[in-house]
């Protein structure tokens, strides 16, 4: 009985084992599309923000003209453009 009981528990283990394995693989699948899909959305930001300034910024949005760009090196630091 022991054997048997070392055979059982020794395939619990590697079943466990495998299932981490499966949900790492899954966290990683995730995280890549969601990074791919962030950065597919900053690209289209950095392409708006392009053709603005490249309008005499504001010319898409109705205001004065100036824009202010969030910097993030350092916390409440910003960039303006007008």
């Amino acid at each position: 009985m022991e054997i048997r009981n070392v055979a059982v528990q020794g395939l619990q283990e590697a079943m466990a084992r495998q299932a981490r394995a499966e949900r790492g693989k899954r966290a990683r699948v995730i995280l890549g599309s969601t990074e791919a899909a962030l950065g597919s959305g900053f690209v289209a930001a950095a392409d708006t923000l392009r053709d603005e300034l490249r309008n005499g910024g504001g010319s898409a949005s109705g205001r004065d003209g100036l824009c202010v760009i969030p910097y993030r090196a350092r916390l409440g630091a910003a960039i303006a453009f007008s």
